[in-house]
């Protein structure tokens, strides 16, 4: 491995923990947005530890962990479809 391979992989391995606290507080600050949105009929938002959706795994864990998040769109499924069509990031082959 070359030096500047070992420095980056070294840097990533010791900012990893703050990063995914990061992660996981944007996580809960978009499922909170979402949940304002009159567009949207629910929104869950479970946290994953370990590969398990088990939320007593979750709690034994002392990691964050990541964090899952689901919602409803209003209007049922052609409503659903629509917003679907629409994303921009995602593509349906």
């Amino acid at each position: 491995m070359s030096p500047l391979s070992a420095f980056l992989l070294l840097q990533g391995n010791e900012t990893l923990p703050l990063r995914i606290e990061r992660h996981v507080e944007n996580g809960r600050m978009v499922a909170e947005s979402c949940g304002k949105d009159p567009r949207i009929e629910w929104v869950k938002l479970r946290r994953v530890c370990g590969g398990s959706p088990s939320p007593e795994r979750a709690e034994i864990s002392r990691r964050p962990g990541l964090l899952l998040m689901t919602f409803g769109v209003r209007g049922g499924y052609e409503a659903g479809k629509a917003f679907y069509d629409a994303l921009k990031l995602i593509k349906r082959l």
